[in-house]
């Protein structure tokens, strides 16, 4: 794997969620730079008072490496977030995504999902206004 091409993006939705798109090859200081980008949106809806989800897009992710896993172990571990969506539609990483998510052990808060829509459905259900 080369050095990672930064093209990752980390935006708040419209309708309130984080959404964070993973694009090129990641290693661990890709991940913690979106990281810290998420913390800086996170530390806003949580001054507003509101919940913290996020969306999670790996469709354009091409390599995740040893780093990049570790990283984000550690993110979904230290990050302060209501709840988690991952989808995308490379069957390689989805198989490491869901090994993640296993390891951290909370099914109820993060989850993986084929499509966006299902993801976007399950982060916003129950939540007030629609978010």
């Amino acid at each position: 794997m080369n050095e990672p091409e930064v093209q990752n993006t980390v935006v708040l939705d419209p309708l309130g969620y984080v959404f964070i798109r993973f694009v090129g090859d990641q290693d661990y200081r890709s991940v913690e730079d979106v990281a810290g980008e998420c913390k800086k949106l996170i530390d806003k809806l949580r001054f507003d008072n509101k919940p913290v989800f996020g969306l999670i897009d790996y469709s354009e992710e091409r390599g995740f490496n040893t780093g990049a896993h570790k990283a984000a172990m550690e993110v979904l571990g230290n990050l302060d977030y209501d709840k988690a969506a991952f989808f995308g539609s490379n069957p390689k990483l989805a198989e490491i995504i869901d090994l993640i998510i296993k390891a951290h052990g909370d099914s109820d808060k993060i989850r993986m999902f084929a499509d966006r829509q299902e993801a976007v459905n399950w982060l916003l259900e129950g939540a007030p206004n629609g978010r």
